[in-house]
């Protein structure tokens, strides 16, 4: 049976790596619903934003109205936004309601299925109307100065199809919007423009004067002519658009809309805020946020909710701003839902890796014919956290992974995103947990054509990050074949699994672990494999790309590659320097009765031994299987880790005899 056959999903339809919060088409939302994977922790998430915003239906005073949604990378933050939007806008997809679709993908055994279906009942037998909006707040932004009203705003004119003019939205074009005259405003627009709408959008600026002159024709009670409408658009652009301004304006906008006993709210949805506080001011951005929320809640009426996601918990902002502050922004995001990963497994099994009933049986038996040795292959030595060893359970569910080589890949991902100074976010084409596991399975020369057997490591999945990993590491990656001596395709793929591996904080680089990291079939001697292993590694110590410490091996970024040649050379230069004063010790010493010995006593019998001096030989016996070194005053002055017990005792380590 070949891998690809092994499969219940449709593994080789790439998912959709990033999920887009403002992607609103009816067909994305559908395929969406339809493939949503909802875990408990996802279940009680929903169930406590839905009982609060239903608590909260006709209460004018409501100061909780943030979500703060937080977690690991590819956690499905915002695709937990995304869809409590959808939810509280109900309507239908498909001729199916967005209730029905939801609830079908709740499993069996839940616990929340009748208080959900409950509340969301309930928000439509109290008429409560929602409207939502939101995007990635990168997206939105023309300059690193926007101030987050702004960011907002723009995302409101986005989604009502406005022009990417802010001024000329918040001016003109919202004006137009209230009075129910877009389409003539666009039509007038484009006639004198000689463009679509949507080329106009785009660019703005350029049809700047047709834009203006349609505006006064159509609301010529307002504005006399081009002029008048150039010079509303310029006051904007001065005063510009505060938290007060937007709250209010929303609210009404809100109001004007309620009808026929229904109340309608705004629900925003700011994604990547966590991003956008760490890419500026952190006191500063953090007070934004302060003041928005703040600002909804005490003149809002309840109207206006705002969700947004973060890497981090609400507890990050602690250290940016005042206790004072940090106390008002936890009070109005009333709402935290944190998303671990304890559920990692349900969801990758159910979009990408889950297996036929005939597979499952013969993964199954694969792995009682040769359990031990792939517990061992699978087992990590000395983490800090655990990681799942294969067993007769979760084998066939992972396959052809190992489990841990899935359960580690948030923690290499962090590590490569704060190597670059950035949060645990993924910026390249696989921002997600679910494309980096689907990426490697269906890569041009990946497992799905081999038969049972065959297994993906985690140095694999390199090609997968790469996009994120610094240029200068890449580079190195990439020249290894070429300037370490000797040097093969497999040399470059440990190295790839060592540098992955020394990216996750809780696990040490040992040569068992390294070698993990390159294990690609389940036949594969692991001792052999250790032996090649350790030979690589030693290649790549030789070549200045790795330094073992301990019994760890630590892949050598650029600047510690080079400041390291940099302290060898100086080293040998010294020494260069001072080797005749260094040859007249070594004759000097070499006579010193201290050590003119060429045996040591050792469990009842002689051991011949080889006696250096500042790494000359002294005298050497044949067969001498245990070397003294000694290190001469000067020598320690060249080399001063010599006086380092603790260096020594590595060295000890690493050279047994």
């Amino acid at each position: 049976m070949l891998i690809r056959e092994t499969f219940a999903t449709q593994v080789t339809e790439k998912i959709e790596p990033v999920v887009k919060v403002a992607d609103r088409r009816p067909a994305i939302v559908q395929a969406e619903l339809t493939n949503l994977v909802v875990t408990r922790q996802w279940e009680q998430h929903i169930h406590n934003v839905l009982d609060a915003y239903l608590d909260a239906a006709h209460r004018e005073q409501e100061q909780g109205v943030g979500i703060w949604i937080s977690g690991f990378f590819g956690s499905g933050k915002s695709l937990l936004m995304k869809t409590l939007g959808v939810l509280l806008e109900g309507g239908e997809l498909g001729g199916i309601s967005v209730t029905a679709r939801f609830l079908d993908r709740l499993p069996a055994s839940s616990d929340y299925r009748g208080d959900i279906e409950r509340m969301l009942r309930g928000l439509v037998q109290l008429k409560v109307v929602t409207t939502a909006i939101g995007g990635n707040l990168h997206s939105m932004l023309s300059d690193d100065n926007d101030r987050l009203p702004l960011i907002v705003f723009k995302l409101f004119a986005e989604q009502r199809g406005y022009t990417h003019s802010w001024p000329l939205g918040w001016a003109i074009e919202y004006q137009i919007d209230e009075q129910g005259k877009n389409d003539l405003f666009r039509q007038r627009a484009t006639a004198r423009a000689g463009a679509d709408w949507e080329e106009i959008v785009i660019d703005p600026e350029f049809y700047l004067e047709d834009l203006y002159h349609a505006a006064a024709e159509t609301l010529p009670e307002h504005f006399s002519n081009a002029g008048a409408v150039e010079r509303a658009v310029a006051e904007v652009t001065r005063s510009g658009i505060n938290a007060t301004r937007i709250v209010s304006r929303f609210r009404r906008w809100c109001e004007r809309r309620d009808a026929n006993g229904a109340r309608h709210k705004l629900w925003f949805q700011l994604d990547e805020l966590g991003q956008w506080i760490s890419a500026g001011d952190g006191y500063d951005r953090t007070s934004q946020i302060q003041a928005l929320v703040e600002e909804a809640a005490q003149h809002g009426q309840g109207r206006l909710w705002f969700a947004v996601t973060a890497h981090g918990d609400v507890q990050a902002l602690r250290n940016n701003v005042e206790p004072a502050t940090f106390a008002r922004i936890t009070s109005r995001f009333a709402q935290q839902c944190k998303l671990s990963n304890e559920d990692i497994s349900q969801v990758v099994e159910e979009r990408v890796l889950a297996k036929t009933q005939t597979a499952r049986h013969t993964l199954e038996e694969r792995f009682t014919q040769r359990s031990g040795e792939i517990v061992d292959m699978g087992t990590v030595e000395r983490a800090q956290r655990v990681y799942p060893a294969p067993s007769g359970d979760n084998f066939a569910l992972f396959y052809p992974y190992l489990p841990w080589t899935v359960t580690i890949i948030p923690d290499v991902v962090k590590g490569i995103a704060q190597a670059a100074n950035r949060d645990e976010a993924l910026t390249g084409s696989n921002r997600t947990m679910i494309a980096v596991v689907q990426g490697a399975l269906i890569e041009p020369n990946g497992p799905l054509v081999a038969p049972i057997g065959r297994l993906v490591a985690l140095a694999d999945l390199y090609p997968q990050l790469a996009a994120d990993v610094a240029v200068e590491t890449k580079t190195d990656l990439n020249r290894i074949d070429e300037s370490a001596p000797g040097a093969s395709a497999f040399t470059t793929r440990v190295a790839c699994g060592l540098f992955l591996l020394g990216q996750a904080e809780y696990v040490p680089t040992t040569l068992d672990n390294v070698t993990r990291t390159v294990i690609d079939d389940l036949g594969a001697s692991l001792p052999a494999l250790r032996r090649q292993v350790k030979g690589e590694l030693e290649r790549l110590v030789g070549a200045g790309y790795a330094k073992q410490i301990g019994d760890q091996y630590i892949f050598l970024n650029t600047q510690q590659r080079s400041f390291q040649d940099k302290v060898r050379a100086r080293r040998d230069e010294l020494i260069t320097l001072t080797a005749d004063l260094i040859q007249y010790l070594h004759a000097e010493y070499g006579s010193e009765a201290a050590l003119r010995f060429e045996r040591v006593p050792l469990a009842g019998r002689e051991m011949p031994v080889k006696v250096e001096l500042d790494e000359r030989t002294l005298r050497a016996l044949a067969g001498a299987g245990v070397t003294v070194r000694v290190f001469s005053p000067l020598y320690r002055v060249l080399d001063p880790a010599i006086g380092d017990d603790a260096v020594m005792r590595q060295r000890s380590a690493q050279e047994p005899d």
